[in-house]
This record gives structure tokens, sequence and C-alpha cells, in this order.
């Protein structure tokens, strides 16, 4: 699922940011213009496949994409280049993260849900089109608040901190049937994937709810549904703005 949605939405992004302005500001990426988004998404591929490949710590890409009529090919190339680098290294060989050593799978898993929201960026910029499948989009709401746990864990996004409490509960409805709920603790939040009652519940398609955790649209949005303290889902989302 996740070569094939990287490949997917990679190249939707190509095709997107390759018909746009590319000094069009992208809105929910404040200063950043589709070029910058553009290379934004192929340094991190680079980046990435690097990692996989040295299995250490890679020095930022500073590759360029060129001229915009050769975009869809340095896009494309990045994140073939990444996929062939994981068939090579092996999908369970450890690797260096931010996060520790991990399997080199979750370079793919990273750069796929980061790919898939820059994807949207790019679609509510132009006015283009975009879907993201309800198993890819749950996926990266795990994803989500398991980078949130990290970055609490590794002290790397001071805001994250904010997020320790006393038993506060933050329950992700999908209307596909999966649910997240999320807890203060005094050492951070931990999460279940079990039903039952919380202090501020959303509701939403797996892609609405993603959308919402990534600030790409608001709890105020008609397609979500918020019901108890909304204060608690605000601060959520304000602490976890990675």
């Amino acid at each position: 699922m996740l070569a094939q949605a990287l490949l997917a939405h990679t190249d939707t992004l190509a095709t997107t940011a390759s018909l746009a302005d590319p000094d069009a500001l992208v809105p929910t990426c404040p200063e950043w213009t589709i070029r910058r988004l553009v290379t934004h998404v192929g340094q991190a591929h680079r980046y990435s496949t690097t990692a996989v490949r040295t299995h250490q710590a890679a020095p930022a890409s500073t590759a360029d994409p060129g001229p915009q009529q050769n975009w869809r090919t340095w896009l494309t190339g990045g994140a073939e280049d990444l996929l062939a680098a994981l068939r090579t290294t092996g999908p369970d060989t450890e690797v260096w993260t931010r996060f520790g050593t991990r399997r080199a799978l979750f370079w793919l898993r990273r750069m796929t849900h980061d790919t898939v929201v820059h994807n949207v960026d790019a679609a509510l910029t132009t006015g283009a089109e975009f879907k993201i499948e309800d198993s890819l989009a749950a996926d990266g709401i795990t994803e989500y608040l398991e980078l949130a746990i990290a970055r609490i864990a590794a002290g790397l996004l001071p805001s994250v901190e904010r997020l320790r409490g006393d038993g506060e509960t933050i329950r992700l409805n999908a209307t596909t049937g999966q649910t997240w709920l999320i807890t203060r603790t005094s050492t951070g939040i931990s999460t279940d994937l079990v039903a039952g009652q919380a202090d501020v519940t959303a509701t939403g398609s797996p892609q609405d709810l993603l959308l919402l955790l990534t600030r790409r649209t608001s709890q105020n949005a008609p397609q979500i549904a918020v019901t108890g303290g909304q204060e608690l889902l605000e601060h959520l989302l304000a602490s976890t703005d990675f």
C-alpha cells in the first residue's frame, strides 16, 4: 500500500505543480510557494533515500528541482530512488532516524504521508481535486499520533510538552469505523484504538480527520462533527504543529 501510494501521490503532486504558477503562495504552508513546496518534497525524498542507503544520519539535501518543465521527472525520480533503496537495503534493516534506530520501512511510511499531505497543499492552492484512500488516511492518523509521542520522548518539539495533562481524553471517530482515543497524561499522551466516551470527540471520514490533525481543514468545517470540550481539541491541534 505505502509504495503504491508514494508513487501515486507524488505523480499527482507533480502534475498539479507542473501546471501551477510556481510563485503562487500555498495557503496551508504560510510563506511557501509552489516552487518551495516542490523543493521540500523532492529534498525530503532524497534525504530519506540517503538515510536508508547509508543507515546513518543524512546531511540536508540541497537538490534543486530546476525549471518547472523538469519537476515531474525530478519528483517522481526521487520517489522511485527511495523505493529502490528500500529494496536494496531491505525494509526490516535497522537504520538511523531522528527517533533512534528503526526499520528502514519507517522512511517509506514517513515520506508517503508527508507527500500525501503536501499533495493536498498543492490541490488546495490550485483548486485541483484530491482523494486520500480511507486505509491510507487512517494509517496517516496513526503515524501522526505516533510521531507526537516520539517527539515528546525525544524532546524534539517544545510545543508538544504542553500536551501533558491529567487524563483528559480526545477521540477521533472515523465514519468508516476506526477510532483513536488520545489521553493526556503526566508524561505526555497515550493513544488507544478502543471505543468509549471522551471529553471531546471529532467525527469525520479518515481523510477529513487526517486533514484536521495536520491543520489542512478546520474543526468548524461542515464535514467534521465535534461534540464536547472543543478547547481540548484546539489545544491538541495547536500543540502538534510539526
